[in-house]
């Protein structure tokens, strides 16, 4: 009995300690007493305490991951929730709202969203009782609404209620046996989660979608009975557990004597999966009462904080009467104004501190300063001396002699630029390979260069206070900029730069080229004494804008091969395509065919107008749209399709081609020259834009003025085929 009694009790994943079916002064249990332990049996329970030590010396700890979470607390005005999301933003988590969590788990489906449901006194869904989870469901409602079981009796998992009646004094003799107490961690109360619960809500969240780190802002919550309920969820749910420290590290400068210091009695630390960083935010009375006050009335808080009495508890001093001014006539200063706390505000603060230092802290175990295997780790930061919760993260991310545990440094910005260093390492260029020279694509550097928006400027020094340019000292007036005269920007063709840290300089590759076709060559660029080359690939295409000569394309009208010409009198808009002779270029010839003689050209009919009227007075209406070519004779009018092939937007003017020389040149001022055929054709417009694969139409018109044909033909040479139609346009 004697051993029983100073043995420890056994403890739980949580670390807290499991009941045993005895009375409340040790008295055993009356309902069913156990039978007696074999004496082997009780040999080795004798002996168990002796195992341990051997157990323990096997090293089985694992070392959480590197995701970064925190739990933010603080009483009011101590900036706590602005901190937490100040340090969301440091340290580059998201926040994670433990009410939001249970909410979600709530409105699922599945063994926990029914527990959730039945702990908070919600109706089921009716997914609950679809599938095969009926029967599993069922069970834990009933385990929930059973009584406790009994001494021997498996308590179910999901049993929650207290036990109702009393257990009976020590030493009364036929009474009940005292009812064994419920799991801290199963303690169910009207309305509000178990810690078990919310343990497992937390740990499906966490483990899917803060596996990176999250933060929390404060430890209240709606569904939990109490804040140290919500912090001991958290710690659950991410796998801590109370263990002995572990022996701390060989200092290197330790000598072969050196060993470990022995370990505080009863000194414990959490070993987890992850890592808690607890950040608990303290402020002094007067400064709450102030901030306060100034909330209160809309003012801003000012740099430096009046002093204020240490204890908004203490009475208000009555004010002073205004001391008559001196002989010399110097006013009294004036005096400090005075803040005090609510009443409201002032209990809240007290219990904040209350459960921090009774509750909150004595749960994390030792310090991780002494014990830095400790996964929980509290970092007390005062925001007295804080405006903003970007100091709050300054002061607890800095270490010093104020602040000698500091909190983890966040990591650097992404736009950070570490400072500058000077330093020059010489090494041998290694040998390069032969590449053809770059003939198409030259580097060039502007002389003014732009400004690159992400340049590192350097720091202004502010001057000091009583120097020239200080606020409120007595200077010269800064003299305003002057105005920088507009300078030449000239291409440099530099091959070297001297580019400073964190600068740029702008260069441009002009491509130039005077053949036609696609070329490809290549730029080197290395660091000087460097061994790495960065080569850039430079394309380039080199085109003049061109049109369509294809003469499937052009010709929309029939074609017909010269072999199977048909007679002058039945030709009529038809495309002869020559026979292939190789110094012929134009492959064929357009004809419009036999046409009537000094035809007038008709003129385009006047624009409809609201009210117009016919020869016999009826009102013409409206035609609609209408072709602005359906004036001319089908037989007088052909239309040809004219489409940019090209890379290029070209613009292209239309002429009958002028007479030639005797090599067949085109003569580019004819003088008195006739051109044949000036006054039959004509082109509308005659002269268009293309875009790159446009295509429009152009209406071509041949009205005669007298018997001939045209172009007449030439007179036959011996080594000469005759002249080719020249086509109705011109590329330019």
């Amino acid at each position: 009995a004697e051993n029983a009694e100073n043995a420890e009790p056994e403890l739980d994943e949580d670390g807290n300690p499991i009941p045993k079916p005895e009375g409340e002064e040790g008295v055993e249990a009356a309902a069913e007493p156990e039978p007696e332990p074999e004496p082997e049996a009780a040999a080795e329970d004798e002996n168990a305490g002796e195992a341990e030590p051997e157990a323990a010396e096997l090293d089985l700890y694992v070392p959480p991951d590197d995701s970064t979470c925190i739990l933010v607390t603080g009483p009011a005005y101590s900036l706590a929730s602005e901190t937490a999301l100040e340090l969301a933003a440091k340290y580059r988590v998201p926040k994670l709202d433990i009410d939001e969590c249970v909410r979600a788990a709530a409105e699922a489906i599945g063994d926990l969203g029914l527990r959730v449901r039945m702990e908070l006194g919600l109706p089921r869904i009716l997914e609950d009782d679809s599938d095969d989870e009926d029967e599993e469901d069922a069970d834990e409602a009933e385990a929930i609404d059973a009584p406790l079981a009994e001494e021997g009796d498996e308590k179910p998992e999901g049993e929650t209620t207290a036990p109702e009646a009393e257990a009976p004094a020590a030493g009364e003799e036929g009474e009940a046996a005292a009812e064994p107490e419920t799991p801290e961690e199963l303690v169910h109360e009207d309305g509000k989660l178990t810690i078990k619960t919310l343990a497992d809500v937390l740990e499906r969240v966490i483990f899917t979608d803060y596996a990176d780190g999250f933060v929390v802002d404060g430890v209240h919550c709606e569904f939990t009975a109490s804040p140290l309920a919500t912090v001991k969820a958290l710690t659950r749910a991410l796998g801590m557990e109370k263990s002995e420290p572990r022996p701390p590290a060989k200092p290197e400068d330790a000598g072969d004597d050196w060993e470990p210091p022995e370990p505080e009695e009863g000194a414990f630390v959490l070993h987890g999966r992850k890592k808690l960083m607890i950040v608990s935010l303290e402020v002094d009375d007067a400064v709450a009462a102030k901030r306060e006050t100034l909330e209160t009335r809309g003012d801003e808080p000012d740099v430096e904080l009046d002093a204020a009495p240490s204890s908004a508890e203490s009475p208000a001093e009555p004010e002073a009467e205004k001391p008559p001014d001196g002989e010399d006539g110097e006013e009294a200063p004036p005096e400090e104004e005075k803040f005090e706390l609510g009443e409201e505000t002032a209990a809240a603060i007290a219990k904040h501190r209350e459960f921090v230092e009774s509750e909150l802290v004595p749960l994390f175990g030792a310090s991780h300063v002494t014990y830095p295997d400790n996964c929980a780790r509290v970092y007390v930061v005062v925001t007295d001396e804080c405006e903003d919760p970007g100091a709050v993260v300054d002061v607890a991310t800095t270490g010093g002699d104020e602040n000698p545990n500091p909190m983890p440094t966040p990591p650097k910005p992404l736009d950070y630029i570490p400072p500058a260093e000077v330093f020059q390492v010489i090494t041998r260029p290694k040998e390069r390979e032969a590449k053809p020279p770059v003939t198409k694509f030259q580097v060039l550097t502007p002389s003014v260069q732009p400004k690159y928006p992400h340049a590192r400027k350097p720091p202004t020094p502010e001057p000091a206070e009583g120097e020239e340019g200080a606020d409120g000292a007595d200077g010269a007036e800064a003299e305003p900029p002057t105005e920088e005269e507009p300078q030449e920007n000239e291409m440099r063709s530099d091959t070297r730069w001297n580019i400073r840290a964190g600068d740029a300089v702008q260069v441009i590759v002009r491509f130039e080229s005077p053949e036609v076709g696609d070329f490809t060559e290549y730029l080197a660029f290395e660091c000087v004494g460097g061994q790495k080359v960065e080569t850039l690939e430079c394309k380039g295409r080199c085109d003049y804008p061109t049109i369509s000569d294809d003469f499937r394309n052009v010709y929309a009208a029939k074609k017909t091969k010269a072999s199977q010409r048909p007679p002058d009198h039945l030709i009529s808009h038809q495309f002869i395509i020559a026979k292939p002779v190789p110094e012929l270029k134009v492959p064929g010839k357009f004809e419009f065919g036999p046409l009537l003689n000094n035809w007038p050209v008709p003129e385009p009919p006047p624009p409809w107008e609201e009210g117009m009227q016919d020869a016999k007075g009826d009102p013409i209406p409206d035609p609609g749209p209408v072709d602005p070519h359906s004036h001319h004779r089908r037989a007088n009018i052909e239309r040809l399709r004219i489409t940019n092939n090209g890379l290029h937007d070209v613009k292209v003017k239309f002429r009958l081609k002028r007479p030639v020389d005797d090599d067949g040149n085109e003569l580019e001022e004819p003088g008195d020259l006739p051109i044949p055929g000036v006054d039959v054709f004509k082109f509308e417009p005659e002269e268009m834009t293309l875009f790159a694969e446009e295509t429009r139409e152009l209406i071509v018109t041949a009205y005669p003025k007298g018997e001939h044909e045209w172009p007449p033909e030439p007179e036959p040479e011996p080594k000469r085929e005759p002249e080719p139609e020249p086509e109705p346009r011109e590329r330019k």
